[in-house]
């Protein structure tokens, strides 16, 4: 047969884009926000020509409501009515360093079969090629973590067989949304539910006081709620009243952003109690782990991160995990919520020297130019480029502000 016509840049072959990342197994509640996104954004004869969009943001700029869950949940829903492909960004919207636009599109037009060398370096030749890419193509975007409407403008689709969903803690004014939600926290119902599947129905069911005085100790957020309820899941003799007191005892309040300050109290106790089963090496390999600017890590940077062994590394991550401190979307790969990175940033500055941290930063700078360099050497055998390096000049750790949620 013949040869592919690559003319245009496309990659030969490149599968439909399926970016969505997972959703937790105790996602609970939202049922009308979610189906209400669903029939926004699923295709039908009344849509017209006008692009599809939803924008979810945060009452009063909560982060750790379920932003992004609900979102995700929702996307995977929609994916049967988009079979040309699903594409995802975390726009790092509350995050010192947010997503450049033109960053995000070069990474869509080679999820979209664009070859590097074919990706404009011109950012209206790139925002044009990736508007072509998407015309007549029945694509879903979900837009994660927006900072503003600049951030999300550039990266809208001029097609409207395809759609978008945009999270941020704002409201996204000027921003043409065919819907937009307003996200607070769960319900106490809601609250009690996910509780519920994550602690053990039965025991929620056999101290319903305690149970709601958690509730309200969480702030019913979500990732409060999935770290108090990961903890109770570790200690099955437990009484849920005798954790309530235990998260009365803890010292708050660092995460004022997180809701009222009663609220803060709570889920910086929820937080603490967590924190305070680590060992002393999981724990500093936690801090460890806020110390890059990446959204994801996979074990063998944090294991350079904290100094250790790559086996030692996973063991540790995978406590941290069964925690509820860390997300592993995929195999290997690691995420800290925004919050968690907040609060696992502040033990860092309490706990750990500005050089400790500074050789950390080193450390990873290390192995990434190592990957890089035995990649190199893979593909240029012989090169200069491919020898082994010196180490890496000194780094200083960046500041940060708070999170995605």
């Amino acid at each position: 047969p013949p040869a592919a016509d690559t003319s245009d840049g496309s990659r030969p072959g490149s599968p439909a884009p399926a970016q969505l990342p997972y959703v937790p197994v105790d996602f609970t509640g939202r049922a009308g926000p979610e189906q209400a996104i669903v029939d926004a954004l699923a295709p039908s004869p009344a849509a017209g020509t006008a692009l599809r969009s939803v924008a979810i943001s945060a009452v009063g700029g909560i982060g750790g409501v379920g932003k992004t869950t609900l979102a995700v949940h929702a996307a995977h829903r929609l994916r049967d009515h988009f079979p040309d492909g699903q594409l995802y960004a975390n726009l790092r919207g509350v995050r010192e360093d947010p997503a450049e636009p033109g960053a995000v599109l070069a990474s869509f037009l080679r999820a979209l079969g664009v070859a590097d060398a074919a990706v404009p370096d011109d950012p209206e030749e790139r925002a044009g090629l990736y508007r072509s890419r998407l015309a007549g193509r029945r694509v879903l975007l979900v837009l994660d973590d927006a900072r503003d409407t600049a951030q999300v403008e550039p990266l809208l689709p001029g097609s409207p067989t395809c759609a978008v969903l945009v999270t941020s803690r704002h409201t996204l004014p000027g921003l043409p949304a065919s819907l937009r939600i307003r996200l607070d926290v769960l319900p106490d119902a809601e609250a009690l539910a996910m509780l519920g599947r994550i602690a053990g129905e039965a025991r929620v069911a056999a101290e319903p006081d305690a149970a709601l005085a958690l509730v309200g100790r969480c702030g019913a957020l979500p990732l409060a709620l999935r770290l108090a309820g990961s903890r109770l899941a570790t200690r099955p003799a437990w009484a849920l009243a005798d954790y309530v007191r235990l998260l009365d005892g803890a010292r708050p309040a660092l995460l004022g952003r997180a809701g009222g300050q009663g609220d803060a109290d709570g889920v910086e106790a929820c937080f603490r109690l967590s924190y305070d089963l680590l060992d002393p090496a999981q724990a500093r390999l936690f801090r460890m782990l806020s110390l890059p600017r990446a959204a994801t890590l996979d074990t063998a940077g944090a294991a350079a991160l904290a100094g250790m062994a790559e086996s030692e590394a996973e063991g540790h991550l995978e406590r941290i995990a069964a925690l509820g401190l860390l997300e592993s979307p995929a195999p290997g790969v690691h995420r800290l919520h925004d919050l968690l990175r907040e609060f696992a940033a502040a033990r860092s500055r309490e706990d750990d020297t500005p050089a400790g941290r500074a050789a950390a930063l080193l450390r990873l700078l290390g192995h990434v130019r190592e990957r890089a360099r035995t990649a190199y050497a893979a593909a240029r055998p012989g090169h200069p480029f491919a020898a082994p390096a010196g180490p890496p000049a000194a780094a200083r750790p960046g500041r940060r502000r708070g999170g995605r949620g």
